[in-house]
């Protein structure tokens, strides 16, 4: 607890080691957490962060460094891109969380349509434009107005950042039951050269792939003597 805390903090070992914490030391270690690959288990960056605060909390002198592996069960994104049929030009899409079990995989041939500027998903922005059958793009910031592009047909969505990337929106890109809604993510200068085609409408094939996996996940532990 708290008292527990400040009494440890009142040691020689802890009293260095909350003089050893600067601003400047925060955020240079949240900017190199940041900079990893995916921290969620399955992907690169979560051993690579395990092992990060491992060696930290050896350097800093603390005892009985552990490191605790166990096994999660995750949706695991293996790849994907959109490609525009005409010419082939292509680019990577990355999978959104699945809604239940229901990942975003498509079929191995993909979802082929006719690529739409979606706006911000409200039913007014799509006024005069074809959703039945499209691949949407859409701002990150649409809260559940995504829904909209599905319920008029859309096939799949494409988010890309507006500006308003935060939890409380990403909370909204997936629902409790497992409907198949495919739904990725568009790097921004990728997002902006196909808002610019979009205004011809041209054909684009999507294909993605997500599985359940069963991998290692890391707990880590020190003890700081008080």
């Amino acid at each position: 607890g708290a008292d527990a805390g400040t009494a440890a903090a009142r040691t020689p070992a802890g009293s260095a080691l909350a003089q050893s914490i600067t601003a400047a030391g925060l955020r240079a270690t949240l900017e190199r957490f940041a900079g990893m690959e995916p921290r969620i288990p399955g992907y690169g960056g979560a051993a690579q962060a395990a092992g990060e605060i491992r060696d930290r909390f050896a350097s800093l002198g603390l005892s009985r460094v552990t490191v605790d592996t166990f096994q999660v069960t995750v949706p695991v994104d293996r790849g994907g891109w959109l490609r525009l049929a005409q010419t082939g030009e292509q680019f990577p899409v990355y999978a959104l969380w699945p809604n239940g079990v229901r990942t975003p995989t498509t079929p191995a041939a993909g979802l082929r349509g006719h690529l739409v500027d979606g706006g911000h998903g409200a039913l007014s922005d799509f006024n005069g434009r074809q959703i039945d059958g499209g691949i949407v793009l859409l701002g990150f910031g649409c809260e559940l107005d995504y829904l909209n592009a599905l319920s008029l047909g859309a096939q799949a969505v494409l988010f890309y950042d507006d500006g308003h990337v935060e939890r409380e929106q990403a909370l909204d890109k997936f629902i409790r039951v497992s409907a198949d809604i495919p739904r990725y993510w568009l790097e921004r200068p990728d997002a902006e050269r196909l808002l610019e085609l979009a205004a011809s409408s041209p054909q684009v094939i999507v294909n993605s792939r997500m599985d359940w996996q069963t991998v290692p996940a890391y707990n880590v532990y020190a003890w700081l003597d008080g």
